[in-house]
């Protein structure tokens, strides 16, 4: 016989203080599942307990210059239980972090700049569960990220567009960079 039970709790809030509009939110979700599979003519079930929780904030803000700031910051985390012949658990967690600033200093140009960080939570899961070897992770995926860019239109059909981006990466002890 085979089962899922699922439940998920979402709370979610926002306010406008001091001009800044904001937002905050907790997500906490759990599913279990128990399956059955015939393996050598018996009958074995397997149990996965799955639990994620995702935490959230943003904030927005008017700027100068007919210009506006946004940050918003993220966490999610994880616990993954299996039960069958054998028993395997993992948890980890990924973080995002993001900046954006917009402007318009003149009629005819805009800029923006951006920004952000974030930590994979691919890089983080046992090889057990990515391809079924032992207990070991595969380490931590983390990216940083920041680029800028301005518009300025010339004529009326005709507008002028450069950017500017930089990508750092880091996974398996190795770093790799793209400037473009």
């Amino acid at each position: 016989k085979s089962s899922q039970t699922d439940n998920d709790f979402t709370l979610l809030s926002t306010y406008h203080v001091a001009g800044f509009r904001l937002l905050g939110s907790y997500d906490h979700r759990n599913v279990d599942t128990t399956i059955s599979q015939l393996i050598e003519g018996v009958q074995e079930p397997v149990e996965t307990d799955t639990a994620t929780h995702s935490y959230q904030f943003n904030a927005q803000h008017s700027f100068p210059m007919q210009g506006s700031f946004s940050f918003s910051a993220s966490r999610t985390g994880y616990d993954y239980n299996y039960h069958d012949s054998t028993n395997a658990a993992s948890s980890g967690a990924s973080d995002s972090l993001n900046g954006n600033l917009s402007i318009r200093p003149m009629t005819k140009l805009s800029v923006n700049f951006n920004g952000n960080y974030s930590d994979s939570l691919l890089g983080s899961l046992p090889v057990q569960v990515v391809d079924g070897g032992g207990g070991s992770t595969l380490g931590k995926f983390r990216s940083f990220a920041v680029g800028s860019d301005a518009n300025y239109q010339l004529l009326n059909n005709l507008g002028l567009h450069a950017a500017v981006n930089r990508t750092q990466q880091e996974f398996l002890g190795q770093s790799y960079g793209a400037t473009q």
